[in-house]
């Protein structure tokens, strides 16, 4: 959970008035966001960026006065959400997940605690029959088109250097789970390709070979042949082997793989993992 703080908790923690800290938002000096109400919110790391840089002395006790002391309550987030998935607009659903990243949500934690979670409960209703398969589509084209808004919102501008390519293999139509993780890493500073789905792996391997990324994620939701999809992988991680790239695969399908260390680098069961892989082995 980030923390974030109002201008006036903001000019409380610097010692300046609350129409400083307003003008030095307004002015770029200091980074902010606005809320959809148009409400300055700060996070504590820019904060104390600023504080830093001007040289304020800021001690630690007093940013963690007005540090949260509570923990998110994901259930409830992720009940809301699916509530409005089915019942809701477009723009209900997007404005509620970006209203949660202005309470101070980070979007690794919106994508794998409430969004994730949410689809998921969504699925099995149309698995068991609860809701009809045009009410799951259009559930998960309203959250399709807000994680677009999103991943384009808070795709972090200083970049890390590393060159990722996301790809979901031939017959994989599902998109979701492959923009969820190609937000996450534009969040956390990765350049992203990304190929979409559908991908003959040959294609993929092609672009391995002309474009070495540092990472080549593959998202695998549905296997219609298990055999035929090892052995796609076996190539597809030989040739990012040979292109001094890393193999991450994840999806439901994945989960299901044996020996999967055989086929890939890392197996990533959560957009958590992938990220704490990411930082562990490129030590970004």
């Amino acid at each position: 959970m980030e923390n974030i703080y109002s201008s006036k908790q903001v000019a409380e923690i610097i010692g300046v008035n609350e129409s400083t800290v307003k003008r030095w938002a307004d002015s770029g000096a200091l980074k902010c966001f606005r809320t959809p109400g148009g409400h300055r919110k700060f996070r504590k790391t820019d904060v104390s960026e600023f504080a830093s840089k001007f040289a304020f002395t800021v001690p630690g006790k007093i940013l963690k006065t007005f540090d949260r002391v509570f923990e998110p309550d994901f259930v409830n987030l992720k009940n809301t959400l699916h509530k409005k998935l089915l019942t809701g607009s477009d723009n209900d659903v997007y404005d509620y997940m970006n209203s949660q990243i202005d309470s101070g949500l980070t979007l690794l934690e919106l994508y794998d605690n409430v969004a994730a979670p949410a689809m998921f409960d969504i699925g099995n209703q149309w698995a068991n029959n609860q809701i009809g398969i045009e009410t799951e589509h259009i559930a998960s084209a309203k959250l399709t088109k807000a994680v677009i808004r999103l991943n384009s919102r808070y795709s972090k501008d200083e970049k890390n250097g590393m060159h990722a390519l996301c790809a979901a293999p031939k017959d994989e139509h599902h998109e979701l789970p492959l923009l969820l993780v190609s937000g996450i890493l534009q969040n956390h500073g990765w350049n992203v390709i990304y190929s979409g789905v559908d991908m003959p792996h040959a294609a993929i391997i092609k672009s391995i070979n002309s474009m070495k990324p540092d990472l080549v994620c593959l998202s695998t939701t549905v296997v219609k042949d298990m055999n035929e999809m090892k052995k796609m992988l076996s190539d597809i991680h030989l040739s990012a082997s040979a292109a001094g790239s890393v193999l991450a695969i994840g999806g439901a399908a994945a989960k299901d793989m044996d020996n999967i260390s055989l086929y890939t680098d890392f197996r990533a069961e959560s957009l958590t993992e992938l990220i704490k892989f990411t930082k562990e082995k490129f030590q970004v």
